[in-house]
This record gives structure tokens, sequence and C-alpha cells, in this order.
């Protein structure tokens, strides 16, 4: 089993030096030390995607290939961008029919697909990700690069595991893209979420402190 590495948000560049993004910023510091000084007995885990979940995707055959269908791809990571067009496939994605990847979604040798979703949170919270892939992954949670992988060989359940931290959630829905990669012969993918929902006393402290809900304002 691999722990995917997981992206260092203290190194990437800093955006615009405005005072609301520093208080905005600030805010959900304070709202996750809040969440994280509550122990896990007063959380309950839930799994917000399962094994076998439906995702919209392109790219991962000849006849799903978003040039071909005139699809734009463009920042198709963030959270803003339009998937309607897209396919929709259950995972495994695959093309192999035995084992634990037996596909639901053809995924064929030496594409790279383009999959999304999307969670729905009463407020940021610690996600943990079981995943398997033939070869490699990116993984973003709103349009930012949280942990990448990449190895030789078939896959196993789960090769893969590694935690998302709070910070990168927000109340509300979060977006969820995964850029898949394959380097020939055999493919396969399929994952699952699991995070904890506050406590109602946890919830409740947010909410006293005008927490819940925050949201970054559009630059």
């Amino acid at each position: 089993m691999f722990t995917g590495s997981v992206i260092d948000p203290s190194n990437q560049s800093p955006s615009s030096g405005r005072s609301d993004a520093v208080s905005t910023h600030s805010a959900v510091i304070a709202a996750v030390s809040i969440l994280c000084s509550f122990s896990a007995a007063h959380a309950e885990l839930v799994t917000h995607i399962a094994p076998g979940a439906v995702y919209r995707y392109v790219n991962a055959t000849s006849d799903t290939l978003a040039s071909t269908r005139g699809i734009d791809t463009t920042n198709w990571v963030s959270s803003e961008y339009d998937d309607s067009a897209w396919f929709v496939g259950q995972a495994a994605f695959g093309n192999q029919n035995w084992g634990d990847f037996a596909f639901n979604t053809r995924w064929d040798a030496n594409y790279n697909p383009c999959l999304r979703t999307s969670i729905n949170l009463f407020a940021p919270a610690d996600q943990t990700v079981y995943l398997g892939v033939d070869n490699g992954y990116q993984f973003y949670v709103n349009g930012v690069l949280v942990s990448d992988g990449y190895a030789e060989g078939y896959t196993s359940r789960w090769e893969y595991v590694f935690t998302i931290q709070a910070h990168h959630f927000r109340a509300g829905v979060n977006t969820i893209a995964i850029g898949l990669i394959d380097n020939g012969v055999q493919t396969a993918f399929d994952m699952m979420m699991v995070g904890a929902i506050p406590s109602p006393g946890a919830l409740a402290l947010l909410g006293g402190a005008g927490l819940l809900g925050q949201r970054r304002r559009p630059r």
C-alpha cells in the first residue's frame, strides 16, 4: 500500500494580498482548529464516496474523447466548470472483468480519463481517500491539487490511502476532480472517501462563531 503524496499548500504561491482573502483564510483556519478540538468519539464517520460511485467523465475511450465531441476541458478541475456535456459512468473504470476492479465503465489502455463528482459537507472536516489505479492519478478538491501518485504494474484495493485536511473543504458542495493516467495494457480505477461529520456541539460552536458556510469572496 502506498500513501499517496499529499500536496503541501504552504509551498503554493499566495494569491492577491486583499484583506478579505486573509480574513477568510484566518476564519477557515479557526474553524478547522475548533473542529479538531473535538475527539473522534464525538464525530460520526460517513462514506461520502463509495466504491462503484457514479462519475462524470471524458477521455476514457476513443468514443469518449472530449476533443472529438467538441467539449472544452479548459479548467476542468475547477468548481465553476460545467460538466453537463460529459459522459456518465459507474466505477470501477477499467478493461479487466475480474477481481476487485471488474469494470462497469470501459477505460481503454493508453487513455487518460478525467473524472468529476462532488460531496456535500455540513462543515469542513478531514477526509480519507482509499484509491486503486493502474497506473496513476492526480486528485483535486475545489480546483486544488491535493494528492498524486504513479506506479507501474496492476493495482490493488486499496493501493493508495491518503488524508485530505479539512481546510481544503468548505460547508456545502465540494468538487472532486480526478485525472487518471495509464501506460498501457491493463487499466483500473475505483475509490472511496470517508470522513467525519462534526458533532452537534461542534456545529453549534461554529455557527455561533459565524464560521459555518464561510465562502471566499470572488476575486
